[in-house]
């Protein structure tokens, strides 16, 4: 078999750029239009050539083939070019440039990632290979992963939860450091059961794993009867309840869970099902329990489970940013009510468990990592994605599923897009910018805080038969400030957007039941190209991702430049003064 800086690159072909300062944009439209058709020509001839084995990923190079001067390949048509500079970030799409932000960056805070579980089976997360999971996620210095538990079923319980629930929620805890947001009753308008059900979490729970205590669970649809062959909400209240009864009712049950938490603001919600609610009437029922509050809750679900069909519709950048258009205002009255931070609690492809054959897709990894950025770069302090473990059967759109009938746990596809997540913010990171092509193309520019790296996760919206390509490029000081060298992970699924069962994350793959990951980790290493002039000083650089073949997103790492990096290429530019000293106006080649 090929070594692996052998094989060829084909479904993530990541590839050296070189740009003349004096080259005109016609010209380099002519150079690009070569080069692809050179690389149509190199991708037929070796495709034969690739292991069947390697098939399914999608690794590197042709010994022998690259030329002295850089091929020039761009995307054709989902090209996105980001141009970092001191306060500025420019976008190429499709050859218009335009300013996308301008001294703009979103703190994303740690702790952003959290999984939202129903409390049925929850005996689940202390299956040894559920435990490992989590871990996984966990592994990226990203903060304590939050657990919100409960949800709806905690908010019809009127008795105590069984002892199993605290026991497995605490050996979660302490192989992982997991903490949890728990659900506590408010339906039931009953001050004893809520209180009841606060202290006995604080009784069997670890000291200090309790971050807050969730009271209720979508009061707004307390009221909602059954439509459309859908359920309705168990218990109905009233038609009129919400307007007449909700907050008086919120009032009395936050302040007893107030009192039995030991007069700690540690308390979240409303736990709104979406994220449309009216700012003012946040405001309002912030007047009645402000005091008690840790953090606002709301939901967000992709879809609609009577109206879409397909992930492509969910993956709709306009669509998918007009649903999410109101959390901004809402991060604002967390701001103006003491500085409470917004949390979306619950969040899903589509309601209802999901839909099998979008819920449940290698497109559901790349939609939760976009959604996720969206909130983050919104101003969201974290998102839940909501599992069901349920003995009847999962919910469509689990990331991990526990079968408690056999006690076994597999993972699903949307965990890919989880780990990328986390990934993307491992050690802490802040967005810096984001583009999105007309044809489905997206990039979000990162900055990690804790290493200084450059991270740009990119995405293929359109799936699969559709190419996206970014290029990363730095200015003269960027250029010496970064290395040379970048590696990219990658998720690929074969079978584009639908793909259920063979995806891989960097040629790694999970086994069809347990954590077990098959296959080595393999990332595509990238050389950077760079700008010069006609003496040769370097006026930029950059790292070009080209997405093909069923490779829905990458996440392109470009580490701070080496000390010996560094002294490389000061002796470089040094070397160009000199010999620009002993004969001016000369052109210098080195």
């Amino acid at each position: 078999m090929a070594h692996w800086s052998h094989v060829l690159l084909v479904a993530l072909a990541l590839t050296l750029v070189a740009h003349e300062a004096a080259a005109s944009i016609a010209a380099e439209e002519n150079v690009q239009e070569d080069a692809q058709a050179l690389m149509r020509r190199l991708l037929a001839s070796a495709q034969s050539a690739v292991p069947e084995a390697s098939a399914a990923a999608p690794a590197a190079e042709v010994a022998g083939v690259a030329p002295e001067t850089p091929v020039v390949v761009l995307g054709p048509f989902n090209r996105t070019e980001l141009l970092l500079n001191p306060g500025l970030l420019r976008v190429r799409t499709s050859g218009c440039a335009h300013i996308v932000s301008q001294g703009f960056r979103a703190a994303v805070p740690d702790s952003f990632l959290g999984l939202s579980l129903d409390v049925k089976d929850v005996e689940g997360v202390a299956n040894p290979d559920y435990i490992e999971l989590v871990k996984q996620l966990t592994s990226f210095q990203t903060g304590p992963l939050y657990m919100r538990v409960g949800a709806y079923s905690a908010d019809r319980l009127v008795a105590p939860w069984n002892g199993t629930v605290y026991f497995a929620l605490a050996r979660l805890h302490r192989a992982t450091g997991v903490k949890f947001i728990m659900g506590v009753n408010q339906h039931a308008e009953d001050e004893a059961v809520t209180q009841m059900q606060v202290k006995r979490s604080q009784q069997l729970l670890p000291p200090g794993s309790i971050v807050s205590f969730a009271v209720g669970n979508e009061p707004d649809m307390y009221s909602l009867a059954a439509a459309n062959g859908l359920p309705g909400s168990d218990l109905p209240k009233p038609a009129d309840w919400l307007g007449k009864n909700w907050v008086p009712v919120a009032r009395r049950i936050y302040r007893a869970a107030f009192d039995a938490a030991g007069a700690r603001p540690m308390l979240a919600g409303p736990d709104w099902s979406d994220a449309h609610l009216s700012p003012k009437t946040l405001q309002w029922w912030l007047r009645s329990v402000r005091k008690s509050l840790n953090m606002i809750t709301v939901h967000y679900y992709g879809g609609e489970i009577l109206k879409d069909t397909q992930i492509s519709e969910l993956l709709d950048d306009a669509r998918m940013v007009s649903k999410m258009s109101n959390v901004r205002a809402l991060v604002n009255v967390g701001k103006e009510s003491g500085g409470l931070p917004l949390r979306i609690t619950e969040s899903a492809t589509i309601s209802y468990g999901g839909v099998q054959g979008l819920s449940d897709t290698a497109g559901a990894a790349i939609w939760a990592l976009d959604v996720a950025l969206e909130l983050a770069y919104a101003g969201a302090s974290g998102i839940h994605f909501h599992q069901v473990l349920n003995r009847a059967g999962n919910a469509n759109y689990n990331a991990i599923v526990y079968d408690a009938n056999t006690s076994t746990v597999y993972a699903r596809p949307p965990l890919y897009g989880y780990l990328m997540l986390q990934q993307s913010l491992a050690g802490g990171a802040d967005i810096v910018g984001r583009s999105v092509s007309p044809s489905g193309c997206k990039v979000w520019l990162l900055k990690g805080r804790g290493d200084g790296s450059l991270r740009a996760v990119v995405i293929n919206k359109s799936g699969q038969g559709s190419e996206c390509a970014a290029d990363v490029q730095l200015d003269a000081a960027q250029a010496r400030r970064y290395s040379d060298q970048a590696a990219a992970e990658y998720i690929h699924a074969p079978g584009g957007l639908d793909e259920r069962w063979r995806v891989f994350y960097s040629n790694w793959y999970y086994d069809v039941q347990g954590s077990a990951r098959l296959r080595e980790a393999k990332t595509v290493p990238l050389q950077r190209y760079s700008k010069r002039d006609r003496r040769g000083h370097v006026r930029g650089a950059g790292f070009v991702a080209h997405l093909t073949n069923g490779t829905l997103a990458a996440l392109v790492n470009i580490p701070l430049a080496s000390p010996a990096e560094q002294q490389a290429f000061d002796a470089y530019e040094a070397a160009l003064v000199a010999a620009e000293v002993r004969e001016p106006g000369a052109r210098t080649s080195l």
